[in-house]
């Protein structure tokens, strides 16, 4: 059971970090758009984050 919960919180870091380095790669076409769409992905990736947990 501690590996599940290892698992979920480094695969949390990984997300984080990967979505990061998308945004500092990807500076200049973000620019240009509207930011909304981050606040929702943000949004939908905690909710994917709580069911799991729930399930588990």
């Amino acid at each position: 059971m501690k590996f599940l919960y290892v698992g979920v919180i480094l695969g949390m870091f990984l997300g984080v970090g990967l979505t990061a380095l998308y945004l500092a790669l990807n500076e200049r076409e973000i620019a240009k758009t509207d930011e909304a769409w981050i606040d929702e992905a943000i949004e939908r990736a905690f909710d994917a984050v709580n069911n799991s947990l729930e399930r588990v």
